[in-house]
């Protein structure tokens, strides 16, 4: 049933300036779906990585600082959604902050951000890896591509199998729920997930080109969803068809390296997850 008391979600991520994607994705995705997003950024970036040159400030002191005055404060949470990290060196207190709000009740959410395309990105590390895997074990939902699902499973890219198998054995080993992106079937690209013993997937006709971002996009909007209250499937439903939307603004020419214009479809999602909400209310008073 939907939850009427606005939840509360740390979003442990970076800030990339330029190029939408983490924080500057999650905070207004979040908002809209009426959840308050505390943020906690582990670097700062003139811009996202698919750029060149790019100025980059790991964030672990200032993490560091902020952690410490927020133990002395009344603080909880009802979520913590971790994405980005600076790299290794920063999990000891993402692990400790983890466990902190946890001990409050807080619902873990894991997007293990390390590869893309069958290639983990430049600034993982085997202490990385590690880590994201202990979280992946103490969250709730994890949301994975097939190159971050297969290196979370420790096999080859191309030895991972199928999509229903490689959840399976996700949800075996790591969270008891499990969300894998970038699914395609046929002309459509989306998503699947298995909760509670049941395979479920959200498709959308796919969009020529490469859009950096959308994974967040969709990670957000199915966190958003799951903390009012849907079910994990129905979230993603609604995830997909907004990464979708959002897609659909893109104007041909624009570097699409600067993201989706996601902005514009906010008011379909709004409008999206309180129709699913008003569903559910309605379908159990009948």
């Amino acid at each position: 049933m939907a939850t009427h008391r606005q939840q509360k979600l740390l979003v442990i991520q970076d800030l990339s300036c330029i190029g939408r994607c983490s924080l500057t994705v999650a905070l207004p995705v979040l908002s809209c779906l009426g959840v308050q997003a505390v943020p906690l950024p582990t670097a700062l970036l003139s811009a996202h990585t698919a750029f060149d040159g790019v100025y980059r400030r790991d964030m672990l002191e200032d993490m560091r600082e902020i952690a410490d005055r927020w133990a002395q404060m009344p603080l909880s949470f009802d979520g913590v959604y971790v994405g980005y990290l600076g790299g290794g060196h920063q999990l000891p207190l993402v692990m400790k902050l983890v466990e902190r709000y946890q001990r409050g009740g807080a619902r873990l959410f894991v997007d293990p951000v390390m590869g893309d395309h069958g290639k983990p990105y430049s600034f993982v590390t085997a202490a990385l890896k590690e880590g994201f895997a202990l979280l992946c074990k103490r969250a709730e939902v994890i949301f994975p591509n097939r190159t971050e699902a297969s290196m979370l499973l420790g096999v080859e890219y191309k030895e991972a199998g199928g999509e229903e198998d490689i959840l399976r054995r996700l949800t075996q080993g790591f969270a008891p729920a499990a969300v894998l992106t970038g699914v395609a079937r046929g002309q459509e690209l989306g998503a699947m997930c298995l909760s509670e013993g049941r395979i479920g997937g959200a498709y959308a006709a796919r969009h020529p080109g490469s859009f950096p971002g959308t994974g967040d996009l969709l990670a957000s909007a199915a966190i958003g969803a799951l903390l009012r209250g849907l079910p994990l499937e129905k979230a993603l439903d609604l995830a997909v068809r907004f990464v979708s939307g959002s897609i659909a603004w893109h104007e041909e020419g624009q570097d699409s390296r600067l993201g989706v214009p996601f902005e514009r479809q906010l008011p379909s999602l709004m409008r999206d997850v309180q129709q699913m909400l008003d569903e559910g209310v309605n379908n159990l008073n009948g």
